[in-house]
């Protein structure tokens, strides 16, 4: 306490036992609370149900508790590529881009609409050089 690393050492301690509660749940379909407690290192105690009951309920893992029998059964982890879901995810990003690719072509597709809403941009262009030159020397002569 003297070091004010308490707070930091108890959080430190919380994610090694959320990380090997993943662990566990990646690699077992049933296991008992004594053999999580045995894996975490820790002492089997009724906190190892509380912990392995918020872990359930922060998300960490996809299990339920058998209180009864003290084991933990984990329920399948849905697979997310085995839906439907990405695909209309990419589907609706390759429409946008398309939109996008789209919208800026036709933008660059009708420059003679520019040219009519700014016509005098097409009569300045229309001077000829002896026009230009012209001008120049009727400049000079001031």
């Amino acid at each position: 306490e003297k070091d004010k690393l308490l707070n930091l050492i108890n959080r430190l301690q919380q994610n090694v036992i959320r990380t090997g509660l993943r662990r566990i749940n990646i690699s077992y379909s049933r296991i008992s609370l004594e053999d999580i407690a045995t894996k975490l290192h820790l002492k089997y105690s009724q906190d190892i149900e509380f912990i392995v009951a918020k872990a359930i309920r922060d998300g960490v893992l996809n299990a339920e508790i058998d209180h009864e029998n003290k084991i933990v059964n984990i329920l399948e982890n849905r697979d997310l590529y085995a839906s439907q879901e990405p695909q209309h995810a990419y589907e609706k990003r390759i429409e946008f881009c398309m939109n996008l690719y789209t919208s800026a072509t036709k933008a660059l597709q009708y420059p003679h609409e520019t040219q009519q809403l700014y016509p005098e941009m097409e009569k300045r262009s229309e001077i000829n050089p002896e026009e230009i030159f012209k001008m120049v020397d009727e400049e000079d002569e001031f």
